[in-house]
């Protein structure tokens, strides 16, 4: 079990890696939505460490830390949210 402290970097680091997503997202021409992941991931995030979580009737999710946060569409596709979605990159 992580410290509280340890948590706290963990939710930092992955709301960072959103923000830098976000921007990574508006700049890449093509998206391979399963890129996106993969390049979310090998920045460093944690996908078991998120702030809250919302499941839509429509079949997509949304995962946010703090102000930042993704939609995983059913069909797979994956978009920023929030500050995600409007930030400059790291």
């Amino acid at each position: 079990m992580a410290s509280r402290d340890a948590v706290g970097r963990i939710l930092e680091r992955n709301c960072n890696i959103l923000k830098a997503f976000g921007a990574w997202r508006r700049q890449a021409n093509t998206m391979d939505d399963i890129g996106g992941l993969h390049w979310m991931r090998e920045r460093g995030f944690d996908f078991s460490y998120h702030t809250h979580v919302t499941n839509h009737a429509d079949g997509s999710t949304e995962v946010w830390c703090y102000d930042a946060g993704y939609r995983l569409e059913r069909n797979g596709n994956v978009a920023p949210l929030g500050a995600a979605s409007a930030t400059a990159p790291l």
